[in-house]
């Protein structure tokens, strides 16, 4: 039977272990670091050293070579040629070696060299990527099926000139949903990179009253960005909030001196309504129908009571209303049944709804025969 070679090609950034069906044949590959961060100067050159380490069993060869990278709207990162991008420095570096072979087990020291241009000015970006091969054919048929395994590793480059980068940055848009009985507290927000260099912003999420309380710390980031990159972050808080007036507090460190702050004013708050009020006098006893509906942002347990006036005579029946919990935007009956018959005449009926340290009101005339 035709022996059938199959080529699998994984792309994971950072200082791990490829982990495909290829870990059953002894290949394991690592970089460290897995990202470099150089500061140099206009017109010089700086060098380094990346490891390179096979951890499997199988002699592995060893191409490395250099490639732009750019951040998508996510945050995810995409790659490109080298020097296709408006950020890159791919081609200032120098990669000795390029070619090399690994045993399993061994481990190399790859060179590198940045030329800096005598004009450039602000970040640039690259990626070092080392591709993997196996130098003979991974032993294992099945089926009269021969499989290869290879990989590629990255080491992310971020480059900035010293003196000539500008860290800058605003935030574009803020927005707080406060917290429901079935949802949490939720900021979304938009920074933007409105320098020259990249950043990784890292945020700090504070919720306080108007006293300065402290009810939540809620760390975030980061927020990487190239520049005009615009990243959006959502960020949850699971806590409770009582009744009240609190403000957001966002701060992001974005390497100056100052951080950027801003500040959202917020409300939770108890609320309902009575939508309906009812009183059924079809029957020997008269009962009574209240409709509330919560216009709030948290649960509401309502208290009520049932009211019958007479005329000139005051309160001649009360009626408590049985409490019930009513999630917010929705509504619910609450209902009672007089127990014994009324005189004939003319009566009112009051509902009295306490929600928080609110109480609503509704009236309803009615006549017994």
């Amino acid at each position: 039977m035709k022996k059938v070679k199959i080529l699998f090609i994984v792309i994971i950034m950072g200082m791990c272990t490829i982990l495909t069906e290829s870990v059953s044949y002894g290949f394991a590959l690592n970089i460290s670091p897995s990202s470099v961060k150089i500061t140099v100067k206009q017109g010089e050159t700086k060098s380094g050293t990346i490891t390179v380490f096979n951890n499997g069993k199988i002699d592995m060869g060893i191409n490395a070579y250099t490639q732009d990278w750019l951040y998508q709207t996510d945050g995810s990162i995409s790659f490109y040629g080298a020097g296709t991008t408006k950020f890159s420095c791919a081609k200032w570096m120098r990669i000795f070696p390029m070619k090399f072979n690994l045993k399993g087990g061994e481990k190399m020291g790859v060179q590198y060299s940045i030329n800096v241009p005598a004009d450039a000015e602000g970040g640039y970006c690259a990626v070092i990527f080392f591709e993997s091969f196996p130098l003979s054919e991974a032993k294992g048929e099945e089926g009269g099926m021969t499989v290869q395994f290879a990989g590629r590793l990255g080491a992310l480059v971020y480059l900035e000139i010293e003196g000539k980068a500008i860290h800058k940055g605003h935030i574009e848009s803020l927005s707080i949903t406060p917290p429901q009985s079935d949802k949490p507290f939720e900021m979304k927000l938009a920074f933007k990179n409105a320098g020259n260099t990249y950043i990784g912003a890292q945020g700090t999420l504070n919720i306080v009253d108007e006293e300065g309380n402290i009810f939540a710390k809620e760390k975030f980031g980061p927020l990487t960005t190239l520049p005009g990159d615009v990243r959006e972050r959502t960020v949850e808080w699971l806590g409770e909030l009582k009744e009240g007036t609190y403000i957001a507090v966002v701060t992001l460190d974005i390497g100056t001196e100052a951080p950027i702050v801003e500040e959202k004013k917020f409300e939770v708050f108890f609320g309902g309504t009575i939508d309906s009020f009812s009183v059924d006098v079809s029957g020997e006893k008269p009962s009574f129908s209240v409709i509330v509906k919560n216009t709030g942002q948290l649960n509401i347990e309502p208290a009520g009571r049932i009211e019958v006036l007479k005329e000139d005579k005051g309160v001649v029946k009360v009626l408590n209303l049985e409490k019930t919990l009513i999630a917010p935007g929705q509504e619910k009956e609450l209902k009672v049944n007089l127990e014994e018959s009324l005189a004939q005449g003319t009566y009112t009926a009051k509902a009295i709804i306490s929600i928080g340290n609110k109480e609503l009101v509704k009236e309803e005339i009615f006549t017994i025969k």
